[in-house]
Formats: C-alpha cells, sequence, structure tokens
C-alpha cells in the first residue's frame, strides 16, 4: 500500500472540522498528530484509516519531532501503512507492541 503522510494540525476537530469530514478528505493518506484526543477518537472508536502516527514527545520542539520521525521512517516504514502508532522520543507502540529506537537503530 503506497500511503502518503499528512500532518494533522493540532485540534483539527477545534477547527470545525470533525473526524469523518478530516478523514474523508485526506482518505489515503497516513496522519501524523499530537492531538491525544483526535488520536482516542481514531483507535478507540475503531475508525477506518490508512495509518496514523500519534506524537506523544515530552520535549515538542520542531527538531525534536523531526528527529524522532526520522528514526521512526528509518526503522519501520515499511510496517506504518494502516497501523496506529504512538511514538516518544525513544519507543514506537504499534497498537500493542512496543518496539525501542536508538539513534537510528531498532533494538
Amino acid at each position: 500500500m503506497n500511503a502518503r503522510v499528512l500532518l494533522l494540525p493540532s485540534g483539527c476537530e477545534d477547527k470545525g472540522m470533525k473526524y469523518s469530514q478530516c478523514m474523508a478528505k485526506h482518505a489515503a493518506w497516513m496522519m501524523i498528530t499530537n492531538d491525544k484526543d483526535f488520536g482516542k477518537k481514531i483507535y478507540l472508536e475503531r475508525h477506518p484509516h490508512h495509518g496514523v502516527i500519534l506524537l506523544r514527545l515530552e520535549d515538542e520542539r520542531t527538531v525534536i519531532k523531526i528527529e524522532t520521525l526520522t528514526r521512526l521512517l528509518r526503522n519501520y516504514s515499511e510496517q506504518l501503512a494502516g497501523q496506529f502508532v504512538v511514538v516518544t522520543e525513544s519507543k514506537a507502540r504499534f497498537a500493542g507492541n512496543i518496539k525501542k529506537m536508538k539513534n537510528g537503530a531498532a533494538s
């Protein structure tokens, strides 16, 4: 599956866009968000998606987001399509399966 990446602005629903509208507009895109409420809605209500990356970072600086996503993509790019992944600075959790990330190398 070829999934494109969509950077979803934080608070998508706060801007008046409901989940169903957002997914309809971006149906074939993988979503990256740090909006925990939006992530919960997708995961708990089991909405269909082409992949969601939920960032749960202690340090929200842009450089940290880029470094974390770069490690994730370097290590797991072939496994992301269709997955719900929660990512911290050191771990990636694929809907119940935790994988540690270390400086570009999975362990």
